[in-house]
This record gives C-alpha cells, sequence and structure tokens, in this order.
C-alpha cells in the first residue's frame, strides 16, 4: 500500500481534470445530436456502453495480467458480482433518465439542472454512514441545500418563455436521474472499498450493458442501424470514449492525486461550460436570471460537498500498489 497526499497537486492531474471536464461538459450535446440523426435513447446508449465496457475489461485484463502475471481474478466471483448489483440499478436509471431529459430539455438547461444530485448523494450518504449525519447540526449544509433548491426554481422559472411545452417532463426527468446518481454515488462507494475502482465500475457498467440490450430489443429500432451514416457512428464511438471509458479511466487516477473535493469542485464547472458549448452550437441562450440561478444551484452544491468533505476521515487516501 502506499500513502497519496491530497494537498499535493500536480501538473498532469490537473491536466486530465481538465479535460475530463471539457469532454463531460460536452456529453448533452452529443445526446441532443443523437435526437436530431434520429436515435432513440436505448439506440445511443446501447451502442456506447457496448464499446465502453470492451475497452474497460481489456484495460482490466490487461493491467491484471501485467501486474499478477495471470491467473483467476477477483472479478469472477460471485460475490463481488452479486454485489455490484446495488450500483447498477441507481446507475442505469440515471443513465435512462439522463439521456430522456435532453429530449425534452436544451443541453444547458440540463448542464445546469443535473449538479443538484450532489446534494442528493450527500443526503444519500448521510442515510448509509452515520457519521455523516452530523451534517444535520451544520449550518452550511443547510445553507448549501436552500441554495439548492432555490437555484433549481430560478432556472426553470426565469426563462424568457413562461410556458412549459412540455419541458415539465424533461425537469421530471433530470430530478429522477439527480437522485439515482446520488444513490449511485454512495452505493459505489461501498461497493470499491475492497476492490480497484475501475474494475468495480467495470462490472457494473458490464450489468448496465445487459439490461440496456434487453431494453434495446424490446423498445429500441434495430432497423435503424442499418440507416445510420459513417458520420454518426463515428460520433458515437467518440462519445462512448470520451465521455465513458476515458473519463472513468482517469478519474480515480486524478483523485489519487489531487483528491476528491478538488475533482468534484472542478467538475462543477461543466454546469457553465455545457450551456456555452450549447449557445455556440445549437443557439440555446440563457437569461440572466438562469444564470444567477445556475450559479446559486452551483455554489450550494459545492459548499454542500466540502461541508460533508470536512467531516469524513482521509485528507490521506489510501490506494492499493
Amino acid at each position: 500500500m502506499k500513502n497519496v497526499s491530497l494537498r499535493k497537486i500536480d501538473i498532469p492531474a490537473t491536466l486530465v481534470l481538465l479535460g475530463i471536464t471539457f469532454t463531460w461538459s460536452t456529453g448533452p450535446l452529443f445526446v441532443r445530436q443523437f435526437y436530431r440523426e434520429g436515435l432513440a435513447v436505448w439506440d445511443m446508449n446501447l451502442f456506447r456502453y457496448v464499446m465502453a465496457v470492451l475497452l474497460l475489461w481489456l484495460t482490466v485484463v490487461l493491467k491484471h495480467y501485467a501486474r499478477r502475471g495471470g491467473g483467476e481474478t477477483a472479478m469472477a466471483t460471485g460475490r463481488l458480482w452479486r454485489r455490484a448489483l446495488m450500483p447498477a440499478l441507481p446507475a442505469l436509471g440515471a443513465q435512462v433518465f439522463f439521456s430522456w431529459s435532453v429530449y425534452y430539455l436544451q443541453p444547458g438547461l440540463v448542464g445546469i439542472l443535473h449538479k443538484q444530485s450532489v446534494i442528493w448523494a450527500v443526503l444519500f450518504a448521510m442515510f448509509f454512514f452515520a457519521d455523516e449525519r452530523s451534517l444535520l447540526r451544520s449550518g452550511r449544509f443547510w445553507i448549501g441545500s436552500l441554495c439548492g433548491v432555490v437555484g433549481v426554481v430560478g432556472v426553470m422559472a426565469l426563462r424568457k418563455d413562461v410556458a412549459w411545452e412540455g419541458e415539465w417532463l424533461g425537469v421530471l426527468f433530470i430530478f429522477i436521474f439527480s437522485v439515482c446518481w446520488g444513490f449511485y454515488g454512495v452505493t459505489i462507494r461501498r461497493f470499491t472499498r475492497h476492490i480497484d475502482p475501475v474494475r468495480g465500475c467495470t462490472m457494473v457498467m458490464t450489468y448496465m450493458t445487459a439490461v440496456l440490450l434487453v431494453l434495446f430489443l424490446f423498445l429500441g429500432e434495430p432497423q435503424m442501424f442499418r440507416q445510420i451514416q459513417v458520420r454518426v457512428w463515428g460520433l458515437l464511438l467518440l462519445s462512448s470514449v470520451i465521455h465513458l471509458y476515458l473519463p472513468y479511466m482517469g478519474m480515480y487516477w486524478v483523485i489519487t492525486h489531487i483528491g476528491v473535493t478538488i475533482t468534484n469542485t472542478t467538475l462543477l464547472l461543466t454546469a457553465f461550460l455545457t450551456p456555452l458549448f450549447s449557445w455556440l452550437i445549437f443557439s440555446e441562450q440563457l437569461t440572466v436570471g438562469q444564470w444567477g440561478s445556475g450559479i446559486i444551484l452551483v455554489f450550494g452544491a459545492a459548499i454542500t460537498m466540502m461541508t460533508e468533505r470536512k467531516i469524513q476521515e482521509p485528507e490521506l487516501l489510501i490506494v492499493p500498489d
């Protein structure tokens, strides 16, 4: 075992984190474009996850054989596979409802609203971990939560067009996504306590891909794949690499170098980058009130997250050799 100080920030890890922040900011834009190309949520999700899971398993196997010289792997044990079911369910729900939300809402709006998931993650952590319930005595936690609620309401209320025009369904879906993603954050934290995080996430994504295949066969449009242009296939492959495979590989490496708090705080910047990119590509325009509400929402998420980190033990992260 080796100790990695989280107080030391190195340039390579910072650059990787900024790269992940940039690519994740484009996620809603890719999903929006896939809808424009005629792909349903089941179609786009299946292909992206199949490619990402294949790449992750290849990485896990190569990493295992490079370190141990072959043999049976811990990922084959039934006990670990059973434990992986718990985080797989909320992760699947988060992915499906996130993709659906972009069908009803503009990408920039989704990029801001889904930051409420940070607050849900803390609430679920308080339920599962007794030591985190001390947050209820923290004034900063309540301020952060209040800012989150005010921000979400403001983003939706302070629009140019006050007519909902079906957007309420997108708001509902992004709310369900946020709850699922918050729950996933807690369950994956429990699951990866005694297993390499990359291997653990690979097992979880394998379950997700299996269910996405079933959903695709029953609800998707398999015949559409014969009509997809090469350009769209390229975008699907690019999305699976830059939105799923590389971020999952890079995230845990970044955390071991610069820490959980700095990593998650930096990722909050996607709430501002996504609307900017959506404005440049799809001409989406947020009002001044929406930008202000978005800032309040992100501020609340940041306060809540950093308050939670203060009550946790490690300023030092232990990772396996």
